[in-house]
C-alpha cells in the first residue's frame, strides 16, 4: 500500500533520521513478534487534510492517497527502503540454519553496498552459504514470467543445491517470511476522515513518538512549502545569530532543529494577537500569512518587527528574575508582552511611560500569581491583550487609563495568598508555574549569594547556568526532612528553595540550617548582621532558620513565615502603582 501510493506521509514530516542499526533492530523485532509501536493514520478526506509527500528515496504516485501517516514515518520509510534496496546499506536476514525445516532469524545485518562483503553477498550462492537472505528479494512483485525476486534468487542457488531443493527453499522461505513478517499484526489507530485538520494535529502532537519532535510550527509552515518555507526558516536562523537578538540563546535550545520551530511558534502566537485573534492553532494559518507578507520584492518587514518584539519580551522576563529558559515561570504572559510592545513604545512622555511600566508590571505578576490562565488560557490571553492595548492607548493620549482588564478583577482572579503558597507551590526546579514564579520574584530583587556576597544579577545567573553551577538549594535539606518523615511534596515546596552559586550550595551539604550557618560564620569573614542581610534579601526568615526544637515544628514555622513575607510583597506588586 505504501509502495502503491495508497498510504503516504504528510508534508510536515521532517527528514528521515533513523540510523541503520535502529532499522535493523526494528525489522528484527517484527520477526521476533515483539511490540513495534503504534501507527497513527488519518483517513484521507475528499480534500486532503494535509499535503502528502513521498517517502525518503522512494518514489510513489500521490494521485490515489487514501490514508496519511501522522506518526510512524520513520518505521514505514525504514521498511520500504530496506525492502526496495533504496537504503545506503544492503540489509540481510541472518538465519541460524537456512537448510533447516524450521527457520529462525538470528539477526538482521547490513553492509555498505560498496564493501567487498556486500558485493560477495550479491551472489546468491555465497549468501546461501552464509545463511543470509537479502531483504529486498522478499518484495511481493512478479516479472513478466510470473517469477518473484525470491524465485529468481532461489533459482541461482539451485546451481548449488539442485532445482528441487531450490523450489523447496523458496516455498519454505516464503511461508516463513509471510507468517513472521508480512502477516504480522501491527497495531494502528485510524482516525476517520471526518476528523478535521486541527483536531488531527492536536491528536498527533499529543501522541507523537517520533525520534525528532514535531511542533505546530513545522505543520503550519509545511503548507507554505514551495513558497516561503525556507525563507522563513532562514530568516529565523539569521535572527538567532543577529547580535540584536542575543537574548534568544538564553531561552531557546542550541540545536536549530529545536530553536527554529520554538521561535517560529512564538511568532505565530504573537502574530495571532496582532491579528486580534486568540493564539490558538486554528488561527495559525492567518498568522502565518501575516508573517509571510512581502514588501519590496523579497523583504518580509513584519518578521523583523516580531524579532524585536520577542527580544523585548525576553529582556523583560530577565528583569523580572527569569533570565534563562529554566527560570521562566510561564511562557503565555510573555506572548502578550511581546504583542503589546508596539503600543508601549509609542509612549514618549516620561510620566506616561512610568504609568505604562506600572501597568505592565502589574499584568506580569498577576498573570503568575492568580488563577487567570489556569483554564481557557488562549481566549483569556487575547482578552487581556486587547484590554492592555486599549489601556496603553489611553495612557498615551490622556496619561491614565480606565479600561477594565479582566486579569485585574480581584473577585474573579484574586492574587494568591500565603495559604496558596503553602498548599500549592511546587519545587523551584520543577515545571510548577507557582514554584518558579516564587523563585523568579525573589531573583528579581537580585539578591547576593550567601557566601560570596556577589549579586545574582541576570548576567550572573546566566553565567552560572552555562557552567552548570546555578543550584537550587533546599534551605532545610531534604536529608533532615526525610529523617523527620516529612512528606515529599512538603519537602519540595518552593518556599524551601533558593537559587545559589553551586559552590556555595555544596558547602552546605546535608546539614541543618543552624549548623551550616554557624560554619559560614566560623569559616568566612562575614559578620552575622551581613549574613542575616544576605539571607533576608531572599525573603528567607533568618530567625526561623536558626530556631531550635523539633524539626517538624521548626519547618512549619519557617514555611509559614516565608509564605507571609513573600505574599505581602507580591500583593503590593499586584496592584497598579507609580514606579519611581
Amino acid at each position: 500500500m505504501g509502495q502503491a501510493g495508497e498510504v503516504a506521509i504528510t508534508d510536515f514530516q521532517r527528514s528521515f533520521v533513523w540510523q541503520n542499526d535502529k532499522v535493523a533492530k526494528y525489522i528484527k523485532a517484527i520477526f521476533d513478534g515483539k511490540p513495534v509501536g503504534l501507527f497513527l493514520i488519518l483517513e484521507a478526506a475528499n480534500t486532503l487534510q494535509f499535503k502528502p509527500r513521498t517517502y525518503n528515496k522512494i518514489d510513489i504516485p500521490l494521485n490515489n492517497v487514501g490514508e496519511l501517516i501522522l506518526d510512524g514515518q520513520q518505521r514505514m520509510t525504514s521498511l520500504l527502503q530496506a525492502l526496495n534496496g533504496q537504503s545506503e546499506k544492503r540489509f540481510f536476514i541472518e538465519l541460524s540454519d537456512i537448510s533447516s525445516n524450521h527457520l529462525k532469524v538470528s539477526n538482521i545485518i547490513f553492509f555498505d553496498k560498496n564493501t567487498i562483503r556486500a558485493q560477495e553477498c550479491e551472489n546468491p550462492k555465497a549468501a546461501y552459504d552464509l545463511n543470509l537472505i537479502p531483504l529486498e528479494v522478499l518484495r511481493d512483485v512478479e516479472d513478466n514470467d510470473g517469477l518473484s525476486p525470491l524465485a529468481h534468487w532461489c533459482l541461482q542457488v539451485a546451481e548449488q543445491v539442485g532445482l528441487h531443493e531450490s523450489r523447496v527453499l523458496e516455498s519454505k522461505i516464503k511461508r516463513f517470511v509471510d507468517e513472521s513478517f508480512f502477516w504480522r499484526e501491527i497495531w494502528y489507530c485510524l482516525l476517520p476522515k471526518t476528523i478535521d485538520r486541527s483536531t488531527a494535529t492536536e491528536i498527533f502532537i499529543e501522541t507523537n513518538t517520533s525520534s525528532v519532535r514535531i511542533r505546530r510550527f513545522d505543520i503550519e509552515v509545511a503548507n507554505a512549502r514551495g513558497e516561503h518555507d525556507e525563507d522563513l526558516r532562514d530568516s529565523i536562523s539569521a535572527a538567532y545569530s543577529n547580535p540584536k537578538n542575543s537574548v534568544f540563546r538564553h531561552y531557546f535550545k542550541e540545536d536549530p532543529e529545536d530553536w527554529i520551530p520554538e521561535i517560529g511558534e512564538w511568532m505565530l502566537k504573537v502574530s495571532c494577537l496582532h491579528n486580534d485573534q486568540a493564539p490558538r492553532e486554528k488561527n495559525y494559518p492567518n498568522a502565518l500569512g501575516q508573517l509571510l507578507k512581502r514588501k519590496d520584492g523579497d523583504n518580509f518587514p513584519y518578521l523583523e518587527q516580531l524579532y524585536a518584539d520577542l527580544s523585548w519580551a525576553l529582556n523583560y522576563a530577565s528583569e523580572q528574575g527569569a533570565p534563562t529558559r529554566r527560570t521562566v515561570p510561564s511562557w503565555p504572559p510573555l506572548h502578550v508582552i511581546a504583542a503589546i510592545r508596539p503600543s508601549y513604545e509609542k509612549i514618549r512622555d516620561p510620566g506616561k511611560i512610568n504609568t505604562a511600566r506600572s501597568l505592565l508590571q502589574t499584568y506580569y505578576w498577576r498573570s503568575l500569581f492568580s488563577n487567570r490562565y489556569d483554564v481557557q488560557a488562549n481566549d483569556r490571553l487575547h482578552n487581556d491583550f486587547r484590554a492592555l492595548k486599549s489601556a496603553l492607548h489611553e495612557i498615551n493620549k490622556q496619561g491614565e487609563w480606565k479600561i477594565e482588564i479582566p486579569l485585574f478583577e480581584d473577585k474573579d482572579h484574586p492574587i494568591y495568598t500565603h495559604n496558596d503558597f503553602l498548599r500549592h507551590a511546587g519545587w523551584i526546579g520543577s515545571q510548577s508555574r507557582l514554584g518558579r514564579a516564587l523563585a523568579s520574584f525573589v531573583m528579581s530583587r537580585q539578591p547576593p549569594d550567601w557566601i560570596t556576597g556577589e549579586c545574582l544579577s541576570p548576567n550572573k545567573i546566566r553565567e552560572l547556568e552555562e557552567k552548570g553551577e546555578l543550584d537550587r538549594h533546599h534551605v532545610f535539606s531534604r536529608h533532615i526532612l526525610k529523617m523527620a518523615d516529612i512528606p515529599r511534596d512538603k519537602i519540595e515546596n518552593g518556599l524551601n528553595g533558593v537559587f545559589l552559586d553551586g559552590k556555595t550550595n555544596r558547602r552546605f551539604s546535608k546539614d541543618a540550617p543552624e549548623v551550616y550557618l554557624e560554619k559560614v560564620l566560623q569559616n568566612y569573614e562575614i559578620s552575622e548582621d551581613e549574613l542575616r542581610s544576605r539571607i533576608e534579601n531572599y525573603l528567607v526568615p533568618y530567625n526561623e532558620m536558626k530556631d531550635l526544637g523539633k524539626i517538624v515544628k521548626r519547618y512549619d514555622r519557617f514555611l509559614l513565615a516565608r509564605a507571609k513575607s513573600i505574599s505581602q510583597h507580591i500583593d503590593k506588586l499586584g496592584r497598579v502603582q507609580t514606579i519611581a
